[in-house]
């Protein structure tokens, strides 16, 4: 009779080891496409790649996530050895471990267009551009659906972001963002609280601003039409440069710096002659300052001198000049 046991027993070591009856098909063949999409966070499995094989273990795949790659500087190309290595490592993490992969040796990525990001994203770029663009000068700015924490300036490399107006934040204020000559407008509401100086009596044009007639008022700037004033913007001597209403909020275009002279102030006007100074008042026609030419009219006059401002309030005129 012939020994079978020693031949069963060698069967049965070979089984173990895979050696028999194992086949070399791969449960996967995975194939590298040409051109991917560029991403920071990181890529899904086909995002890079088609995938054949069998049904069950696609869908199982179906989302998986892979690492991003950093890219040289010189350009927007990787190596598939690369992408091979990232691809590898999430399919260890799901227990795939006989594939094959194939593909192109050099693969390209490509800048991602608008219409392939979100665009809940874009509109989580542009608050948080809004965030950082008015956080020194309106600290308490306020964005409807979206908080600091929350918010990103940049979600993607190549993304542009450009606002359409800077002097202050508005109720709805809008932003340009743009990839690869691809824009699109983003208006998102606003609040902004801060305290603005507001007129405690109506104040007529030209009439110092004085802090007895202030007050401040924290207001939503966004809802104002202008740009309001600062109360660090108010620590010189100040005038109005319009009739300013009882109430009413004190805006950039309202006001002046307060000169040497100003207009409709009244100003001492000094004549010389020779030896002889003859002093009289008139009225500024405008500001001016200290060494500057002004015009002013004598009072009980309807006519017009010329003078140099030499201090504050004090008009002279040179021997022979009067015009």
């Amino acid at each position: 009779m012939i020994r079978l046991i020693p031949f069963i027993q060698l069967l049965c070591v070979l089984c173990l080891s895979g050696q028999v009856f194992a086949s070399d098909k791969p449960l996967l063949v995975i194939e590298l496409q040409p051109v991917i999409s560029e991403s920071q966070q990181g890529w899904k499995l086909e995002q890079l790649a088609k995938i054949y094989g069998d049904r069950q273990l696609r869908e199982n795949l179906s989302g998986l996530s892979v690492a991003s790659i950093k890219m040289a500087d010189e350009g927007r190309v990787i190596e598939a050895e690369q992408l091979e290595l990232v691809i590898e490592n999430a399919l260890a993490i799901a227990n795939v471990d006989h594939y094959d992969i194939v593909g192109p040796k050099r693969i390209r990525i490509a800048k991602p267009s608008i219409e392939q990001v979100e665009r809940s994203k874009l509109r989580k770029a542009a608050a948080g551009y809004l965030y950082r663009f008015f956080q020194e000068d309106y600290p308490s700015l306020e964005i409807e659906g979206f908080d600091r924490s929350s918010a990103e300036m940049e979600m993607f490399d190549g993304l542009n972001i450009q606002l359409i107006r800077k002097d202050k934040p508005y109720q709805q204020h809008c932003v340009w963002l743009s990839v690869e000559q691809q824009r699109i407008r983003e208006c998102l509401r606003l609040k902004a609280w801060m305290p603005v100086p507001v007129a405690l009596r109506t104040l007529e044009d030209s009439e110092p601003l004085l802090a007895a007639d202030l007050v401040l008022k924290k207001m939503d700037v966004a809802a104002l039409a202008q740009v309001p004033v600062r109360l660090d913007q108010l620590t010189g001597r100040y005038l109005a440069d319009k009739r300013i209403a009882k109430d009413q909020p004190l805006f950039v275009n309202a006001i002046r710096p307060k000169q040497a002279v100003a207009k409709n102030s009244t100003v001492t006007l000094v004549s010389r002659v020779g030896a002889v100074s003859i002093m009289t008042t008139a009225v500024a026609m405008h500001d001016s300052k200290i060494g500057q030419r002004v015009a002013v009219t004598p009072l009980g006059t309807d006519g017009v001198v010329y003078g140099t401002v030499e201090k504050e309030n004090w008009v002279s005129i040179a021997e022979g000049v009067n015009q």
